[in-house]
């Protein structure tokens, strides 16, 4: 298994699109750590932000759902990629969802099976990791969709 985590923080560094398979007889619907579990999410992507002297971010409900509409968008189109199936990337996509940012980054994950191993995989990926600890970051939003695919969005409004 740590195998398939450090193969996917890997992957996951190199950002190049992957065809996926997925199997599933209706569309996937999301599992929404972000309302079930957000005291969680925050306090663990905080800690790493308290190591690095960094500032805390909150959760946006706006970012949660441009995380989720990208998961579920990766997951019913089998890809893995930063680039949607519409050709959008990160800032279009928070731009549609009405988040007029001055930052904005995104970090994915495919095939772990917990959130922490999830954010354990972008702490030693130096990019995601450099994505999750920006100053410039006060908000986020995290989601996964079925088939273990991860989207943390992370961003500032304005500036």
């Amino acid at each position: 298994m740590r195998y398939l985590v450090l193969a996917t923080s890997l992957l996951c560094t190199a950002c190049v699109p992957v065809p996926v398979t997925i199997t599933y007889g209706e569309p996937p619907e999301p599992i929404q750590t972000v309302s079930r579990n957000a005291p969680v999410e925050t306090t663990a992507l905080n800690a790493y932000r308290t190591e690095a002297g960094v500032h805390p971010v909150v959760q946006s409900e706006v970012l949660n759902r441009v995380a989720q509409a990208h998961a579920l968008d990766m997951a019913r189109n089998n890809f893995f990629a930063h680039r949607g199936s519409d050709g959008s990337r990160i800032g279009q996509r928070a731009e549609r969802a009405g988040f007029n940012y001055c930052s904005i980054a995104e970090n994915l994950a495919m095939g772990q099976t917990s959130l922490a191993q999830t954010l354990a995989s972008w702490r030693v990926s130096p990019g995601h990791y450099r994505n999750m600890i920006s100053p410039k970051h006060t908000r986020y939003g995290l989601a996964r969709a079925e088939g273990d695919i991860w989207v943390l969005v992370l961003g500032r409004r304005g500036c």
